[in-house]
């Protein structure tokens, strides 16, 4: 990264009257905005309210209000000794197959889970409870808020909070090995642009990525070439793992097209109606 802010705003200036073509004609000004402010009044980028049937259709939003009830109903969750959630909660979570049976992190046979890390979208379920301020940890148990309580009967205030919160505070290298700790979640928005424009039909994980990281090309030094795998390709992966098998998959956002015979293969990516319901762009 580069911390002068001179040098970082010279260097983006360049890459977007470079590669206008694929940043969708993108001011340096708007992107400035979608990297310093996504969510401001001034951004291009806006979220706007869904129908009442939409929120239904929103993966972690299930998950996350579906644990939230049960801990309603219980007083709260008893956690193991080292701050996760229990195998029957987390059983239960998983048997509601609130992810995509094609999503990242499925599991087939669930008599291989046994703790918490084994299935990640229960474990990211509760992260963002806690992160998000919804629920707190307090003397081996797992409690909910007066925020909770505050938002538990308003569907959009409560997905703006957790959107926001999954972009701002939740670390999206948690779950993989990748070496770059920005790729991706740097400059989202931009990926949100882009599926804007171009998502309307199937298009290239690679497609996306190269587009990415044309803006944001200082992302791509932490990959390096491997023994089994290009550093190009390692860092395309990446950011679809990132972007789009996880992020806007699990909210709904883009249906993502595997090949089943072959799971190295780029996926390919298409909005969804929710997308264009919940994301808007004023350029």
């Amino acid at each position: 990264m580069y911390n002068n802010e001179n040098i970082f705003r010279k260097i983006l200036n360049e890459q977007i009257s470079e590669k206008r073509q694929v940043s969708l004609e993108l001011s340096p000004e708007n992107v400035d905005q979608l990297i310093r402010n996504p969510f401001g009044e001034t951004s291009p980028l806006q979220l706007r309210t869904l129908e009442a049937g939409d929120y239904q259709k929103i993966p972690i939003l299930n998950s996350v209000r579906y644990l939230a009830e049960m801990m309603e109903q219980q007083d709260g969750l008893k956690l193991t000794p080292k701050g996760s959630l229990q195998r029957k909660v987390i059983m239960d979570l998983y048997q509601r197959r609130f992810f995509p049976k094609t999503s990242d992190f499925e599991i087939t046979d669930y008599k291989t889970v046994l703790n918490e890390g084994d299935l990640p979208t229960v474990s990211l379920t509760r992260i963002l409870l806690e992160l998000s301020g919804l629920a707190r940890k307090c003397k081996g148990k797992l409690l909910l808020t007066r925020k909770w309580e505050k938002m538990k009967q308003d569907n959009d205030k409560l997905l703006r909070l957790i959107f926001e919160t999954y972009i701002k505070q939740f670390n999206w290298a948690y779950f993989d090995g990748y070496r770059s700790e920005q790729a991706g979640q740097f400059g989202f928005a931009v990926s949100l642009a882009l599926v804007d424009r171009f998502g309307d039909q199937p298009l290239s994980a690679e497609i996306y990525g190269g587009a990415y990281y044309s803006i944001f090309p200082w992302l791509q030094e932490d990959f390096v070439d491997l023994s089994f795998i290009t550093a190009k390709k390692d860092s395309r992966r990446c950011y679809s793992r990132r972007t789009f098998e996880r992020f806007l998959e699990y909210f709904g956002l883009v249906e993502v097209h595997r090949d089943k015979k072959d799971c190295l293969k780029p996926v390919d990516v298409e909005k969804t109606e929710l997308f264009d319901k919940f994301i808007v762009f004023k350029l």
